[in-house]
């Protein structure tokens, strides 16, 4: 609520008692979304900070500022050595100006991630602060101001929805008023809390508080409140360091946290569905004893036929009765049995180890969150981030490449020729590098974990993804090239994906298979 209305409101006279009467001595930007403000009379300064990034913009008051020699830029010189002679918050609306000598005023409006500062002679916009926002240009002063009908007839024509009669109330003030049981409540009733809360917000106390996983300024006792402030600047300044400090890194672990909890919420689905294909498969025939019937009744069965009925030994001999090819003998029909009972136990083993392989994926990801959600700060974060759960650089751009995790390794998978040679730049030369041989493929890199050797079954597995990611997918078995990354070259002028390999320190012969 650090931009809503009702703070704001709170907020003017504080700040006009700090700033009537001073001139505005210094304006100027040494961050791109960041504006400083430095007001002074004969006695003090008084600084505002305009903090407007994307993510997060709030006012700062700081008690003094250190400008940069170098990087910072002055900006709107016609309203230097002007003197604030009063400060305004728009009606019913999330801006402030600060009126000046003359006919120059600034505004601050402050809409989320469309916040700016907006440079008025008389009415008149005149220059911007985030140019980007070139549609703030065609902002009149009188534009800033709105009129709300807050009689009970307008109440009762939007049949008491608080959204729509009082939006300056913000999501915190609703979610407030529905835990006061507002939505039980007559009509009458609720326009008299409504009206009664209006008032109490004339006289407002200011808390920071934990509320929904974020940090919040809150006029509202909600969440878990942290501090409790009279005064707004007061109030504002902390909750701005606050955010700065814990904000980011709240911020950051939810990010990270939701990648796992997607990844957690796939597993499972992907458990469920193969445990569901398995007891379907154990629901079916058992393929084998039909086979063992069909040998041990042998002379009995007369050629040609389509269908016997036997003892079933292994049912306490109970009639069962199997069906039969005609134009096979019942030798060869008792060998299709086999053979679909060894189909059906792989399809088993597999599924299996599917499920087996997941539930391992699914407790290292346990343990990964365990360790974000343990973070002390952002440094911290960002290198368990970097290393664990790389799908972004440094920069915030997508990796050329997939990555997955494996009984504690990580693999990655290339996207393409071009991307692939951007993994192998990032590769370590002690990482393990795996190719199908003899024909195009994906590149696959198995990352090496310090003082530990690759095991067999990662490999495999890893070599499995490469032969599938290759022209070899649809055959049975594929040779693999595994060798360590340093034996790995890129040719000058060689096409994009193409490598020269030095060694083949060991070739997997593996059956295609992609990642589950």
């Amino acid at each position: 609520m650090h931009n809503n209305y009702f703070f704001l409101r709170s907020l003017v006279p504080a700040l006009e008692g700090k700033v009537r009467g001073k001139q505005l001595v210094s304006c100027y930007s040494q961050e791109k979304d960041e504006l400083m403000l430095v007001f002074s009379d004969q006695s003090e300064e008084f600084i505002i900070r305009a903090h407007f990034l994307p993510s997060f913009s709030c006012l700062y008051f700081p008690e003094q500022h250190a400008r940069a020699k170098r990087n910072t830029i002055d900006l709107f010189p016609e309203i230097l050595h002007q003197t604030v002679e009063k400060v305004r918050c728009h009606k019913n609306e999330r801006a402030l100006t600060l009126f000046l000598s003359g006919t120059w005023s600034i505004t601050f409006k402050l809409f989320g991630n469309r916040a700016n500062v907006i440079i008025h002679s008389g009415n008149n916009p005149v220059r911007i602060f985030r140019t980007v926002l070139k549609n703030d240009m065609d902002v009149q002063l009188p534009d800033l101001d709105r009129d709300l009908d807050l009689s009970f007839d307008a109440f009762m024509a939007v049949d008491g929805n608080p959204t729509k009669f009082l939006p300056t109330l913000g999501k915190m003030g609703r979610e407030y008023l529905f835990m006061q049981g507002y939505k039980k409540r007559s009509l009458e009733e609720q326009y008299r809390e409504i009206m009664d809360l209006i008032h109490s917000l004339e006289t407002p106390v200011f808390h920071i508080t934990d509320w929904q996983e974020q940090i919040v300024l809150s006029l509202f006792r909600l969440g878990n409140v942290r501090r409790t402030f009279n005064d707004p600047i007061e109030a504002l300044n902390e909750f701005y360091l606050t955010y700065q400090r814990e904000g980011n890194l709240l911020r950051e672990k939810r990010r990270a946290g939701d990648v796992l909890r997607k990844d957690l919420e796939r597993s499972l689905r992907y458990i469920e569905k193969n445990q569901i294909k398995l007891i379907e498969i154990r629901d079916q025939t058992n393929y084998r004893q039909m086979a063992d019937l069909i040998m041990a009744h042998m002379h009995e069965i007369r050629q040609g036929e389509k269908l016997i009925t036997v003892p079933d030994f292994y049912q306490n001999n109970v009639p069962v009765e199997i069906k039969l090819k005609p134009d096979l003998s019942p030798q060869k029909n008792a060998e299709n049995y086999y053979r679909k009972a060894k189909n059906q136990h792989l399809e088993t083993d597999r599924l299996e180890k599917n499920i087996r392989t997941k539930k391992q994926q699914m407790e290292e990801q346990k343990a990964l969150l365990d360790k974000i959600e343990s973070a002390e700060t952002v440094r911290d974060l960002k290198k368990i981030v970097s290393r664990e759960l790389p799908e972004n650089d440094n920069d915030g751009h997508s990796r050329p490449f997939h990555v997955f995790t494996y009984m504690g390794f990580q693999v990655w998978l290339g996207k393409s020729g071009k991307a692939n040679d951007q993994m192998l730049r990032l590769s370590h030369k002690d990482d393990l590098w795996l190719h199908a041989k003899d024909v195009a493929g994906a590149h696959v890199i198995i990352k090496h974990n310090p003082g530990t050797g690759f095991p067999a079954g990662v490999k495999e597995k890893a070599a499995s993804l490469a032969a599938f990611h290759s022209k070899r997918k649809n055959d049975s078995m594929c040779p693999v090239i595994a060798t360590p990354r340093k034996f790995i070259r890129k040719r000058k002028g060689a096409p994009a994906g193409e490598v020269a390999v030095d060694r083949e320190e060991e070739i997997l012969l593996v059956s295609p298979e992609n990642w589950d």
